[in-house]
Parts: C-alpha cells; structure tokens; sequence
C-alpha cells in the first residue's frame, strides 16, 4: 500500500508514528484558498506578482488589511487566458487540515476573505482593471499536516548541506518556503538541493507500507521544501518504482531500500 493521501491517513489509521508542525511549539503552516479572477487590465506585466498590493498600502493602511486577510505577500499570476490570473492571497491560521470541523471551518474563512480581497481590489482599480471572481477551488490549500516517522528523517542538516542519499528517489531543488504559522511573513530560504531517501517513505513499526508526497518523514523546515506538487508527483513515481522492484527482487520494501543503501 502505497499512502498518497497527502495527510498520511493511511499510515495514521494503521498505527504509524508521526508528528505535527513545528519541533518546538507544534504550530504548522497556514491554509490558502486559492481563486481566479477575469478582468485584469489588458497588457497587464505578467511578471508583476505584487505591485499591486504595493499600492494598495499606501491607499489603506496594511495593518487594517492584514486584519482581515493575515498574509502580507500575496501573487498575482497572470494565465495564458487573457484578463485570467490566480491569486494567492488568503491564509487561515491554526486550523488543522486533518480534523473535519476545523477544514470547513476554513473553507468557510478563506471564503470570506476571497469576499474581502475583492472589496481591495476596487481600491486599485487603476492598477488592475475591473476584475471580478472567476473560480473557487473545489477544496482548500492544505499546505501542512501529518508528516509520519520513517525509517530516516530528513533533517535541517540535510537540507544545509545538501545531502546525497544512496537510495534517493527524489532530488529537491524548490526552496524552503515557510508560510509562518501565527504570523503575517513569509520565510524562505536557499539550499544547494538534497535528496528524498526511499527509507524517508517507509514508516516505522508498519510492513508493506510507503508514503508518498507531502506526509513523508522529514523536518518542519525540509516538509517546507519538498511539499511542492513536483516533489511529490516524483516521490509517488518513486515509490511506485521501488514497490514493483522490491516485490521483483522477493523482498520486502523494508529490505530492499536497506539492499540499495548496503550497495
């Protein structure tokens, strides 16, 4: 069985180990629900992701916007549609993707604060043209829950030093990107890239079980760095590869990653 389910509820419900947010308060990433507006200006920069917002500070004062909408670096990414771009603006704190109440709950507040980003828009109307919501998600941006304990866990020293693992299925190269989780900033720092092991996606204490994606054994700050969709597409291709080897080879996967890195 191989847990791609984002929020390792597989690996949870059969018993495995995990952890939750940060090492040293438990705190975690905030939600965002994403949204696509038409109307942008024609001829809109489509390299210009915030100056809007720029301007939008010195019309209001921010600290009244971060009020209502706690983030202060939102993006504006222009699609290939024209007048159409997606907007990465809302963050819900302290609300748990993986408990059913709190995720409505914030769909409901990322709603509300699509309603309010709309009401700014017209404040820089200039700027932007007379947009207007195009799309909603069919669910919410969870960028962070369950990240379960496997048999290596990718460490803040790996992501420095940009560790190369012998039985790698994955070589990230996507910043660490910290949406902070009680605050308005966002923290993002540079690595040389390091490697996923197989061992990081083999939870502890559970036989003939891998995950894959963003609930893999790692650090607070290295999740922030291999969460992102392509890390993940290539650890499920990974973890798909190394299951049918191992199964190949008469092993188990506990065996046959301990085989490569024995290599």
């Amino acid at each position: 069985v191989i847990d791609c389910t984002g929020d390792g509820d597989i690996a949870a419900r059969a018993g495995a180990p995990f952890k939750i947010g940060r090492e040293t308060d438990g705190a975690f990433q905030p939600m965002t629900m994403m949204f696509k507006i038409g109307g942008l200006r024609k001829g809109y920069n489509r390299d210009d992701l915030r100056s809007w917002y720029d301007i939008l500070i010195q019309r209001i004062p921010e600290k009244e916007i971060l009020a209502e909408i706690p983030y202060n670096n939102p993006a504006l990414i222009t699609l290939p549609r024209q007048g159409e771009a997606l907007i990465q603006w809302t963050h819900i704190q302290q609300t748990l993707g993986t408990n059913a109440e709190q995720l409505t709950a914030a769909t409901f507040e990322g709603r509300r604060q699509i309603r309010k980003a709309f009401e700014y828009f017209k404040l820089v109307r200039d700027q932007l043209g007379d947009v207007y919501l195009l799309d909603l998600p069919a669910v919410i941006g969870v960028r962070e829950t369950r990240r379960i304990i496997g048999e290596y866990v990718i460490s803040d020293e790996d992501v420095k030093n940009g560790t190369v693992q012998p039985d790698t299925v994955c070589h990230v190269r996507f910043g660490v990107d910290i949406h902070e989780p009680c605050q308005t900033e966002q923290t993002c720092w540079k690595h040389p890239g390091f490697d996923i092991p197989l061992r990081s996606l083999i939870p502890l204490k559970i036989e003939n079980l891998m995950t894959a994606g963003r609930c893999i054994s790692g650090s607070f700050s290295a999740h922030a760095a291999y969460r992102v969709t392509g890390d993940c597409l290539k650890m499920g291709e990974g973890a798909g590869a190394a299951a049918t080897a191992a199964i190949r080879s008469g092993r188990s996967i506990r065996s046959y990653a301990k085989m490569l890195r024995e290599k």
